[in-house]
């Protein structure tokens, strides 16, 4: 019985490994695209997307994961809630790029990895830099309304070609039941588009003051529910008022570690200085071995640089 158990394990390993043999011995020959009759395999796709963009790509994901690891192991990781916040915020007053976010997910992604590697770097730049009470308040004093929390004006839109369109637009608006902007913009195609994924966007005003911005202003003195045709650019943007978030001005004591961390960014450590004693500091183990050169090099040309000429 012992033998026969042994006998199947050798069986199952030696299945596997001929699995994977035989799949990338047929990668070479499995379609991918064919473009006029000529065949692009999926070994050819796979070459090309490393040839092109694989190198760079590994420079940006060690990185990431260098910076990642280093802030957590130090106990100060980026905060999550803040990220999240920025993105929301970003995405609710750029209907561009809610766009994105919903068509193309890699792309918010991508801009998370990129705020949480920026405040990871931050953090792991300032850990051991010190600041005083009193710099702290000064800070604060000389910025008045920096870190307050604007209001957040919430409207539901269609983006107008011309004012005629808008004109037209806004009577369906007024008689629409429920959430029917696709459907306007269904019928005044190609002149009309509902903003961002499904109409709705954000402006934001300065909590308690009027917006240096004049569209903002006019859209938050209307009333809710109210429709009006706004210029807009060279277009027209027909809205309708949704809602508003009130924001809040803030104390020191709301934002004290943001403001710390302002005051010890004006003489943080490098960022490349801090990144260079990371990769030092770090074992990385590449396929091919060579490629971990590569990738140093891209990360700190002035060192590779300053290696060459010694040579």
């Amino acid at each position: 019985m012992k033998y026969v158990r042994f006998f199947a394990y050798v069986l199952l390993i030696l299945s596997l490994f001929m699995n994977f043999v035989l799949y990338y011995r047929s990668e070479n020959r499995r379609m991918q695209m064919v473009v006029n009759g000529h065949m692009i395999t999926k070994k050819d796709y796979h070459n090309w997307l490393e040839g092109h963009y694989g190198l760079q790509t590994l420079v940006t994901m060690a990185k990431y994961y260098l910076v990642m690891d280093a802030a957590k192991k130090d106990g100060v990781p980026p905060d999550e809630k803040q990220v999240s916040d920025i993105l929301t915020t970003s995405a609710e007053v750029n209907p561009t790029l809610a766009r994105e976010f919903y068509l193309d997910p890699w792309v918010k992604t991508d801009d998370k990895q990129a705020l949480e590697y920026n405040m990871a770097m931050d953090n792991l730049a300032t850990k051991d830099i010190s600041v005083t009470e009193d710099e702290v308040q000064s800070y604060f004093n000389a910025n008045p309304g920096k870190w307050d929390k604007p209001d957040k004006i919430f409207i539901k839109a269609i983006q107008c070609a011309n004012m005629n369109v808008a004109n037209q637009a806004k009577a369906m608006m007024q008689t629409a039941q429920g959430d029917a902007l696709t459907d306007i913009q269904r019928q005044l195609a190609p002149n009309a588009v509902v903003v961002g994924v499904d109409g709705t966007m954000a402006f934001l005003k300065p909590v308690g003051a009027p917006s240096p911005v004049k569209i903002v202003n006019q859209i938050a003195a209307m009333k809710p529910n109210q429709i009006s045709i706004i210029p807009y650019g060279q277009t027209y943007l027909v809205v309708k008022f949704d809602h508003i978030e009130p924001g809040k001005k803030v104390t020191l004591a709301d934002v004290q570690d943001l403001v710390a961390l302002a005051v010890k960014k004006q003489r943080a450590v490098p960022a490349q200085e801090v990144l260079q004693k990371l990769w030092d500091s770090s074992n990385i183990i590449t396929d091919p071995p060579s490629i971990k050169k590569q990738i140093e090099n891209i990360l700190f040309p002035d060192r590779a640089l300053q290696n060459a000429s010694n040579q």
